[in-house]
């Protein structure tokens, strides 16, 4: 085809696609009234879309979709976790199960559906046992007597002591009213005669206590010109003795057993004096010297002394000896005894 010929044809098809949509849109009065094309197709839904414009309804409908086009589905969303207290309460109905058993409507899930009633048969829970309150103990009856002479009931307190020994009542008894006096003021609040009482008390707790306690030597030493108790000349710890020179010793003792027999009361200790050397046995020289001391008086006596004479034997070498004395209370009910050493020097020169 030539180049001319091509044109004309050209021409020809676009003048008469120009008539064919020229005449389309005129209408004849006897043609029948077909719906609008836009209307065929659409659900009644979408029916109203055929009113508006043709570039609006283009807008409105949605995107085509090209069947060759893969198909994408969209990831699944997780349901969002319910908020406590989201739930919008609901009131129920009049007359429902709620109302009868006096629930609070608000508390009661929609979705938790009725209250599920326990089975008849089923046994009730036990209840923990009761656990009573726990009584203090009581006061022993030393304190308890004590409480009785701090509240002036000396006859109550009689009555708790009667659970001990007699006498460790007779003790008590002495002790007990001495320590509330002082309870209740001190010392410095006390007259005189209250004082004198209490001292009288002490005495009598301090002779009941006496012979069961140990049998003590306080003093022990060598001196010249005793007198009495407590007077006397001590000698020097290391004066030196000579054979043949005269010892005098004096020894003071307490806790001793007092027995009174008739008007007075006696004394009875042994005792046993000897001259040791060291850690070797006793020479016949050195044999120990015993005595018996009895002592009466007619008010029983507070403190005891005794002294001891004897002469360094003539045949005694010269050296140091330990001078051992031993003493027993005749009159107690059980064994009791006491000992103490003095060194005892023994020279021959003289004045030495």
């Amino acid at each position: 085809m030539t180049r001319q010929a091509w044109l004309i044809a050209v021409t020809l098809g676009f003048c008469t696609s120009w008539l064919t949509g020229c005449t389309h849109g005129l209408r004849h009065d006897g043609a029948p009234d077909f719906p609008p094309p836009l209307e065929l197709g659409l659900d009644p839904g979408r029916r109203h879309l055929a009113q508006l414009p043709e570039e609006r309804v283009v807008a409105a409908l949605p995107p085509s979709v090209s069947p060759y086009s893969p198909t994408i589905t969209p990831p699944a969303r997780p349901a969002p976790p319910e908020l406590p207290g989201s739930t919008v309460p609901q009131q129920p109905p009049a007359g429902s199960d709620i109302q009868k058993i006096g629930l609070n409507p608000t508390t009661v899930s929609p979705a938790a559906g009725p209250p599920v009633e326990p089975a008849p048969d089923a046994q009730p829970r036990a209840l923990p046992p009761t656990v009573e309150a726990v009584k203090p103990p009581s006061d022993p009856p030393l304190l308890a007597a004590l409480r009785c002479l701090l509240d002036k009931r000396s006859g109550d307190a009689v009555g708790q002591l009667l659970q001990y020994d007699k006498p460790t009542q007779d003790l008590l008894l002495c002790l007990l009213p001495a320590l509330a006096r002082l309870g209740e003021g001190g010392l410095d609040q006390a007259t005189p005669e209250e004082l004198a009482h209490l001292m009288d008390q002490l005495e009598s707790a301090l002779a009941a206590l006496r012979p069961r306690s140990a049998l003590v030597i306080d003093k022990m030493c060598y001196c010249r010109d005793i007198d009495r108790y407590g007077v006397f000349e001590e000698l020097p710890e290391q004066h030196p003795f000579r054979p043949g020179e005269l010892v005098e010793v004096y020894v003071a003792v307490r806790n001793y057993t007092t027995t009174q027999h008739g008007d007075h009361f006696e004394i009875r200790l042994a005792s046993s004096l000897e001259i040791k050397d060291g850690d070797k046995p006793a020479q016949p020289e050195k044999k120990p010297v015993a005595r018996e001391h009895l002592d009466r008086s007619r008010v029983p006596r507070h403190d005891h002394f005794f002294s001891y004479r004897f002469y360094v034997p003539e045949n005694l070498p010269p050296g140091r000896y330990t001078l051992q004395l031993k003493i027993a209370d005749q009159l107690s009910t059980t064994k009791r005894e006491a000992q103490r050493g003095l060194d005892l020097r023994v020279t021959t020169r003289p004045g030495s």
